[in-house]
């Protein structure tokens, strides 16, 4: 890393819930559910695969404790520090490839990147106010689609669609919770109607993972867990609240650096969350 320090006081990954199947509920309903790891087999093995930075170097000034880090299908790592509006892109072996970007208002410049998504066949950056575009793997870009909001979590599906938790100030989103935002720039949103848009311009408090059948949405900084159905219009099938030791014991008085989620994955054994936390000791 160049003028940058990152430490991590604690990282913590569980399988939370087996197999992708939940009771039938409404929306309405909160089951509580524990976060206590339970398999003693399991083990959490560190090791370094990739460095990326060193001194000096081309595309080094993205690498920050705020950068924004994807991957895509070829092994190219894309990594946008907040606040510039320029990708560093990197080869699978850490190799500095490109910059992609700069700031402007053109097709593929930004003003402040946010986010990145990599799909199956799309790189899709967000930036701050502006919107998504949309380059090929090839970096040329396909779409640019301007909608107001903040994007700094997404779920990005097979079908290249990116869902998000957060608050898009247009007529159709206001009040409504989750957005999942075509390839052909349309968005589409649900959940609770809320008569007045509350003006919110703050970053979104939620992750979201999922699959063909289910998103998962999975807050921030407490222990809910919401998940949405998506085999036909989206629709809370059931919500959790995780009652986790760990949570209290790092953070007892509530300060910074506070206990937050730091990602999430579904997969064939479950849904998996990651969480940072202070070291008590």
């Amino acid at each position: 890393m160049r003028h940058s320090r990152l430490t991590v006081t604690g990282i913590w990954l569980v399988c939370l819930l087996g197999g992708h199947s939940a009771a039938s509920l409404s929306g309405q309903d909160t089951i509580a559910v524990s976060g206590e790891v339970t398999c003693g087999a399991c083990a959490i093995t560190l090791d370094t695969v990739l460095t990326i930075g060193g001194l000096d170097g081309p595309g080094l000034h993205q690498v920050s404790h705020y950068a924004d880090v994807a991957v895509d299908r070829r092994g190219r790592v894309y990594v946008a520090d907040f606040m510039q509006p320029e990708v560093a892109v990197f080869d699978s072996g850490g190799e500095y490839l490109r910059t992609l970007g700069g700031r402007g208002e053109g097709p593929g410049e930004y003003g402040t990147v946010l986010h990145i998504n990599i799909g199956p066949r799309y790189i899709h950056i967000f930036d701050r106010n502006r919107g998504r575009t949309v380059l090929d793997y090839d970096f040329n870009v396909v779409a640019t689609h301007r909608f107001p909001g903040l994007v700094y979590e997404a779920f990005v599906t097979d079908a290249d669609e990116v869902a998000w938790i957060g608050d898009v100030p247009l007529p159709a989103s206001v009040g409504l919770e989750l957005h999942v935002l075509g390839l052909s720039g349309e968005i589409a949103s649900f959940g609770f109607d809320r008569d007045v848009y509350p003006g919110r311009d703050r970053p979104t408090s939620a992750v979201v993972t999922g699959d063909a059948e289910t998103l998962w949405v999975v807050e921030r900084s407490n222990n809910r867990l919401t998940r949405w159905d998506v085999k036909a219009e989206p629709m809370v099938g059931a919500v959790f609240d995780r009652t986790v030791e760990e949570f209290v014991k790092a953070n007892p008085g509530g300060g910074w650096p506070s206990t937050v989620h730091a990602g999430v994955m579904l997969d064939d054994s479950g849904l998996w969350i990651v969480w940072n936390a202070r070291d008590p000791e």
